[in-house]
């Protein structure tokens, strides 16, 4: 996989704490004491930032260092200026401003995320009074943004929809005082965070539609003291890659972004040494978009994959000494999870519901034969999540669907549809990590993944 991560911000190069400030104040030693809580929960804010992104990515960069000044700093970047913070590259560091962390908030509160996300906390500045605002279920949350009179919060709510949980992203508004929520915008392609400027417009990041739904962009809603929308919605960025992980200055002039690129490739290796160890990887997919491989063909000389080169996720074959692939099954509709039959002749594959999809939390499990023809559907679940056969002379092939808090198994013919469930073998878990599984090539054994301690 190939991942390319842009720092980006306009006009300047300057990376805002999330506080709301007031003007400056003359500092005393009773102020830093004070408000040295604020600048070790910044430290900590910023470098599990730091982490989280490159971790995503599959990168490892060194966390920067947290240096606080009064007034001016010299940096491996120059002067550091006063009334905010500033990461340097090229000595890896951030510079915190104290007199920008010693400001007055607006609210005087902070907020913080507990149960993976699921819940959204509100203290004090000072640590004390923590309170639950909100909790999700199954549902998740991203990071809340304050509202510029402090009364409400925005957040985006990634709504917990059976087997297929990241489809439906919907930003809500939060009355902190009364704890009334309602709706603001449900779309497709919605980022995970939001940012409020004190102008009252409410920034969030869109998909863009095929066949560049790899890019994400910047978008600006004008919202009343309710946080009800006021207008339509304005374009800000026309860029590549994916924009996220908002933030707004005090004084609303400079916004803070990421934008990243990801690009999954297949990849062959062969195994040496009686299958313990790995030759050196080669690149077989070429193109600049995402691939992923699921299958062999029964011979070994090609790879079953699935890409969106054409807009859609497409299935397509390829030898491994071809530079291009060839198409199996194309379509209007998004393919995943392409694996052959136990005879080898047919390629199963899932199509995936969207919010426009007429029953939307119905999968189907279709077959296509690799001889040609049109494609047949074998069976619809609600849920549908993953499905793999063995490989003849066996003739076992299992789907598996994902209902809130539990993954069950079945059995089924690629031609005759849905058989039997396997009670033994259902999982019970919280933790959509532990939803993934495969057969073994005689269809005796199933391999699950699994937290350790479960």
């Amino acid at each position: 996989m190939h991942t390319t991560i842009k720092f980006s911000m306009f006009p300047a190069a300057v990376l805002a704490l999330s506080t709301v400030c007031h003007a400056e104040m003359p500092i005393t030693q009773n102020d830093v004491n004070q408000m040295r809580y604020k600048v070790d929960m910044a430290a900590k804010f910023f470098q599990a930032t730091w982490r989280d992104v490159f971790s995503q990515a599959g990168k490892s960069f060194p966390t920067p260092r947290m240096v606080a000044f009064q007034n001016q700093v010299e940096s491996g970047c120059g002067t550091m200026k006063s009334g905010n913070a500033s990461y340097c590259r090229a000595d890896n560091t951030i510079y915190y401003d104290v007199v920008f962390l010693t400001a007055e908030t607006q609210s005087k509160q902070l907020f913080f995320m507990r149960s993976e996300n699921r819940e959204i906390w509100l203290m004090r500045a000072d640590g004390d009074g923590a309170h639950k605002l909100i909790e999700g279920g199954p549902d998740f949350f991203g990071a809340p943004a304050w509202a510029p009179d402090g009364k409400h919060i925005a957040y985006v709510r990634t709504r917990y929809s059976v087997g297929m949980p990241w489809i439906r992203n919907r930003v809500e508004i939060l009355d902190i005082s009364s704890g009334q929520i309602h709706d603001l915008a449900e779309m497709l392609g919605l980022g995970s965070t939001v940012a409020w400027t004190p102008d009252g417009r409410l920034i969030y990041s869109i998909e863009e539609p095929p066949p560049n739904q790899n890019d994400s962009n910047l978008w600006a809603m004008q919202l009343d003291s309710a946080g009800f929308a006021r207008g339509f919605a304005t374009r800000l960025t026309h860029g590549t890659g994916l924009a996220d992980l908002l933030s707004v200055t005090s004084d609303g002039k400079r916004l803070a972004f990421f934008r990243q690129t990801i690009e999954p490739d297949v990849y062959v290796t062969d195994l040496e040494a009686s299958g313990t160890k790995l030759s050196p990887p080669r690149r077989l997919t070429l193109d600049e978009r995402a691939d992923y491989p699921y299958s062999w063909t029964p011979d070994s000389t090609s790879v079953i994959f699935v890409s969106d080169r054409n807009g859609t996720f497409d299935i397509f074959k390829q030898r491994l000494d071809d530079s291009e692939p060839e198409v199996l099954v194309r379509g209007q509709e998004n393919k995943s999870v392409a694996r052959l039959t136990p005879d080898g002749k047919s390629v199963l594959y899932l199509v995936v519901p969207t919010s426009a999809t007429p029953t939307p939390d119905q999968t189907r499990l279709m077959r296509a034969s690799l001889a040609g023809g049109p494609p047949q559907t074998v069976l619809e679940a609600a849920g549908l999540g993953n499905h793999q056969c063995a490989r003849s002379p066996a003739t076992t092939c299992i789907f598996s669907v994902i209902g809130p808090g539990s993954e069950r198994f079945f059995r089924f013919d690629p031609e005759k549809g849905a058989g039997q469930e396997i009670l033994k073998a259902a999982i019970k878990s919280l933790n959509k990590f532990d939803f993934n599984w495969s057969l073994s090539p005689d269809g005796q054994t199933l391999a699950m993944t699994g937290r350790s301690g479960d």
